[in-house]
């Protein structure tokens, strides 16, 4: 039996994700959440050397809830920065945030390559 869409991302929708800590990020994200919202698999094409490639990729909106250690060395919650600054520090591959949803995407069938397409910074997350 699969899934529809509203299924599958309801599922996806039923826990609470925290990164993944490594000992780069550790100190640097506190009190995190993050709360997948919808979940898409779309086709584009590259190209690889005189060749056209068809690829796939899994667009992730999420919403995350969390404190960043500013450069003064304060916590600061993640609605006081700049929202280009934080979303982009926050699309990077190495703070754990990527590679939580990831493997919570991919246990639901998504691809593994996956971009996050939309964040929304909130205070709380809903249970």
């Amino acid at each position: 039996m699969t899934l529809t869409k509203r299924q599958l991302n309801n599922k996806l929708k039923t826990k609470i994700l925290e990164p993944i800590f490594t000992i780069e990020n550790i100190d640097y994200l506190k009190d995190f959440e993050i709360k997948v919202m919808r979940a898409r698999s779309i086709s584009y094409t590259t190209w690889v050397s005189r060749r056209r490639v068809k690829r796939s990729k899994t667009l992730v909106t999420v919403k995350i809830k969390g404190k960043v250690l500013s450069s003064r060395g304060r916590l600061i919650p993640i609605q006081m920065y700049g929202p280009r600054h934080i979303r982009n520090y926050l699309r990077r591959k190495n703070n754990g945030i990527v590679g939580a949803v990831s493997s919570w995407v991919k246990l639901w069938g998504f691809d593994n390559e996956i971009e996050l397409e939309r964040i929304d910074l909130v205070k709380t997350i809903d249970a």
